[in-house]
C-alpha cells in the first residue's frame, strides 16, 4: 500500500506518527491552486516503522473560493477498533525539530477523531475537518519565516 502511494500518486510517507510541513511549502500549495477550484493533497503517516502499523492519510484541501485551508486524517490501514486522534499545529520552530517548538504566539492548533474508511465511506469525515481561513494565516506572516511549519501528530485514544 505504501509503495502504491508513494509511487503511483507521488505522496510523500512519514513514520512515527509526526508529520512536520514547512510553511513555505504551504504557501506553494495555496499560490498553486487554482482560483475558483478546490486543490487536494496528502501524505501517509504510519506510527511506527513496523509493517503492522497502523497507516493513515492526512488530507489537505484548498478552496480558493473560500479562502480555506481544510484539514483531515484518515485510517486507511489497520484495525478500526482501535481510536485514534491527530493535532494539527501551525508552528514557529527555533530548528526542524519537533522538539524545539517555541512558545511564540504563531501556535495555532486543534485536535479532532481520526476518522476510519467506514466514515469516509458514509461521507461522515466531511462534517468535522478543521477549516482554517488562509486570510488568517498571511495576518500572522505564516511561512514567510523558514521555522513556520504544519505539525501533524496521530495518537492512539486511550
Amino acid at each position: 500500500m505504501i509503495s502504491h502511494f508513494t509511487n503511483t500518486h507521488k505522496k510523500l510517507y512519514h513514520q512515527e506518527g509526526c508529520v512536520l510541513i514547512s510553511g513555505k511549502s504551504i504557501q506553494t500549495f495555496f499560490l498553486n491552486s487554482l482560483p475558483g477550484q478546490e486543490k487536494h493533497g496528502g501524505c501517509l503517516c504510519s506510527l511506527t516503522n513496523e509493517e503492522t502499523s497502523p497507516l493513515f492519510f492526512v488530507v489537505f484541501k484548498v478552496n480558493n473560493t473560500n479562502e480555506v485551508l481544510s484539514l483531515n486524517c484518515v485510517h486507511v490501514w489497520g484495525t478500526e477498533e482501535n481510536k485514534f486522534k491527530v493535532e494539527f499545529s501551525f508552528v514557529r520552530t527555533s530548528s526542524s525539530s519537533f522538539t524545539s517548538i517555541s512558545t511564540d504566539p504563531l501556535l495555532i492548533c486543534w485536535t479532532l477523531n481520526v476518522c476510519t474508511l467506514t466514515e469516509v465511506r458514509n461521507n461522515k469525515h466531511e462534517r468535522c475537518p478543521i477549516h482554517v481561513h488562509i486570510p488568517s494565516l498571511r495576518e500572522i506572516n505564516f511561512g514567510d519565516n523558514d521555522n513556520d511549519s504544519l505539525c501533524v501528530n496521530i495518537s492512539q485514544i486511550t
